[in-house]
């Protein structure tokens, strides 16, 4: 089976995290946040024994958690990466329940223009 990747941000913002002292579980939780694949602790564990790992700074760091925090667990969407979709989204919720107000006439004309 093929391993997952960490791609190197993530392997010098998971050195920093260790050597915050963070647990590998702790660590384990943030990288996966958002991934379709999750990465597996002995990923982990090898940046953890690699002493040739270059560390994130500490800009970095700060970035990827609060890129972690910004997930929406209801719609599995980032509000930095998914912005124009999050948007798209609400725009169609909001013609949806304009077409379904019951004091609204030609609703389908309605519903075309709160697309656009």
């Amino acid at each position: 089976m093929r391993k997952t990747d960490l791609k190197p941000l993530e392997k010098r913002i998971i050195k920093a995290l260790l050597n915050e002292g963070r647990s590998n579980q702790d660590i384990q939780y943030l990288v996966n946040i958002g991934r379709k694949k999750t990465v597996n602790s002995g990923r982990i564990s090898d940046i953890k024994n690699n002493n040739n790992q270059p560390v994130a700074s500490k800009e970095e760091v700060e970035k990827f958690l609060f890129q972690k925090e910004t997930y929406d667990w209801e719609t599995g969407l980032n509000r930095l990466n998914d912005e124009r979709l999050i948007k798209a989204r609400e725009a169609m919720l909001f013609a949806v329940s304009v077409f379904n107000t019951p004091y609204m006439k030609f609703k389908a004309e309605a519903f075309m223009l709160m697309l656009i």
